[in-house]
């Protein structure tokens, strides 16, 4: 994504307050002043209102994809993080989708997209059958491979 560029606006400060000011020096500082203000404002209302509307859009996002707060203790929570980990396990995980496929055992496949072809049909194949034997196989679903299974 490209990045946006930040036009610079000119920083105007407020003229120092002088002795003896004649009127239309004091109306030109307050003036001065305000609009210095105002934008300052302004800059702080707009950052304030895109950091609103991104959270809004966080939540919105969260909410449809359904995402489970799963935490130590909940029976969902994978015992084998924490007989592995015991006290370093994580205190609560996020996952979207089925949440109870975490009590079965897991199958972790970290594919290269470079190998030989023989060990991609073998692999591929073996594959195949965990995924219709039930067996749960989590990867990143990057390769080929991992996104036949």
């Amino acid at each position: 994504m490209a990045q946006r560029k930040r036009t610079e606006r000119p920083q105007t400060q407020p003229q120092a307050i002088k002795p003896g000011m004649d009127f239309s020096t004091l109306v030109s500082s307050i003036r001065e002043a305000h609009e210095h203000c105002a934008a300052q404002a302004s800059r702080a209302v707009n950052i304030s209102l895109t950091l609103r509307n991104w959270l809004i859009g966080a939540y919105i996002h969260h909410y449809e994809l359904n995402v489970h707060r799963i935490a130590r203790g909940d029976s969902d929570y994978p015992s084998v993080l924490q007989d592995r980990l015991g006290a370093d396990a994580p205190a609560c995980l996020y996952a979207t989708g089925e949440v109870s496929i975490l009590r079965h055992h897991l199958l972790g496949l970290v594919c290269s997209i470079r190998c030989p072809g023989s060990i991609i049909i073998k692999t591929l194949d073996a594959v195949r059958a965990l995924r219709d034997a039930g067996v749960v196989v989590i990867g990143g679903f990057h390769s080929p491979m991992e996104k036949a299974s």
